[in-house]
């Protein structure tokens, strides 16, 4: 996922992780790099803004998340282009204070 800070990128987490079952509490996760959240269809969340580079995330164990099938969404993507397999790229953008405009690009 690709977006400015507060543009939604969590809150775009919170309803996919809803329309996978889960109906606990999704939270950014910036501290801890990845939440993973049990519902029918596991969900990875990763943020990626405090990375340097895709060995870091690769060190906090992708490939391990990637194997397990369930659905990976990465804040931040950009930072490690190139060096993840993407399938889609979610791009949120502000228009204004309640509005965001939400471009999903297949690969």
């Amino acid at each position: 996922m690709r977006g400015d800070l507060g543009a939604g990128k969590t809150a775009f987490t919170r309803g996919v992780a809803r329309g996978l079952g889960y109906t606990g509490r999704v939270t950014s996760p910036t501290y801890a790099l990845v939440n993973e959240y049990n519902s029918a269809i596991p969900l990875f969340h990763f943020d990626l803004y405090r990375l340097s580079d895709a060995e870091e995330l690769y060190d906090l164990g992708l490939e391990e998340y990637l194997d397990r099938g369930g659905v990976c969404l990465m804040e931040w993507s950009e930072r490690v282009e190139g060096e993840v397999p993407f399938t889609h790229t979610v791009t949120i953008k502000t228009v204004d204070d309640t509005t965001r405009e939400i471009t999903i690009e297949v690969r």
